[in-house]
């Protein structure tokens, strides 16, 4: 155990109680019982996150009921996740350690409505309202993995959502800047990010297809929305060596593909078949009924 390895970094006056043992990820879990913040350690790694719901200080003996449902809560969404990791993730081939750390903190629940909370861990994309979707666990897995990504790099996200994917890509990678064609979701991404405490995402909304000029070039880019072609813009925005990852191909099915820009061209590598949300936009669908 590292030295102050069992004290909160948000509160190291308090020390940490022992919660139990994450099998998934084979790491020993402590709680704070100040702002329900989880501490997991493996092979001498520390990772810390938190559901993204705030308590104040109580005493355990003399907690109200309301306060131990609050606890029960958080115990409930941090098993949720372990087994989305196990039974949807791993079994399936994922297997960078890196991106299931990543999608075991995220707390996919705060990036959908109250009323869906519990299925937000389910096998499948959710609606997130404006006609939009937050994608299944597995395919946002399965993007950010093929993208390689090894903390210092600067991503472009088009098709930001609620920011679930965009959570995913700021534990793994130093700056997510991401384009939302819809306002409304735009706002909420934003409200959503800063809730669990990503400073490291940027949000605009605008017609992602076009990419965002301002911040290139990205060392990955990745397309959350079916897209009949590869968007030009977001081609010469990505950098020599990168990768762009997206589905490709027809209104209702599409294949999720990665692309690898290098000094020898353009390559691309078939993942999976999938089915997203039309990209909307200039390089997007001409359909947008």
């Amino acid at each position: 155990m590292l030295n102050g390895a069992r004290h909160c970094s948000r509160h190291p006056q308090v020390k940490l109680v022992f919660s139990g043992f994450n099998r998934v990820l084979n790491a020993t879990r402590f709680l704070c019982p100040l702002c329900a913040t989880v501490r997991e350690y493996s092979s001498g790694v520390i990772v810390e996150s938190n559901p993204g719901i705030q308590y104040g200080l109580f005493d355990s003996a003399n907690a109200s009921e309301n306060q131990n449902r609050k606890t029960a809560m958080i115990f409930d969404d941090v098993r949720a996740r372990e087994r989305m990791v196990q039974e949807q993730l791993v079994v399936r081939g994922i297997r960078d350690p890196r991106v299931l750390w990543a999608m075991a903190r995220v707390p996919r629940h705060l990036f959908v409505e109250n009323e869906l909370w519990d299925h937000a861990y389910d096998d499948r994309p959710l609606p997130i309202g404006a006609d939009q979707t937050i994608s299944q666990p597995y395919m946002v897995a399965l993007t950010v993995e093929a993208l390689e990504l090894k903390g210092t790099e600067r991503v472009l996200e088009v098709g930001t959502g609620s920011g679930y994917a965009a959570a995913v890509l700021a534990e793994l990678c130093a700056e997510v800047f991401s384009v939302e064609a819809v306002e409304e979701l735009a706002l909420k991404a934003r409200a959503n990010l800063t809730s669990v405490g990503h400073t490291n995402v940027s949000v605009l909304a605008g017609d992602g297809t076009l990419g965002w000029e301002e911040h290139a070039p990205y060392d990955a880019v990745v397309i959350s929305a079916a897209a009949p072609c590869i968007p030009r813009p977001l081609l010469e925005q990505l950098r020599t060596p990168g990768y762009l990852v997206l589905p490709m191909g027809e209104k209702e099915l599409q294949t999720l593909v990665r692309i690898r820009k290098d000094r020898e061209g353009i390559r691309e590598e078939y993942l999976a078949e999938c089915r997203f949300v039309k990209l909307t936009g200039r390089y997007g669908w001409e359909d947008m009924g």
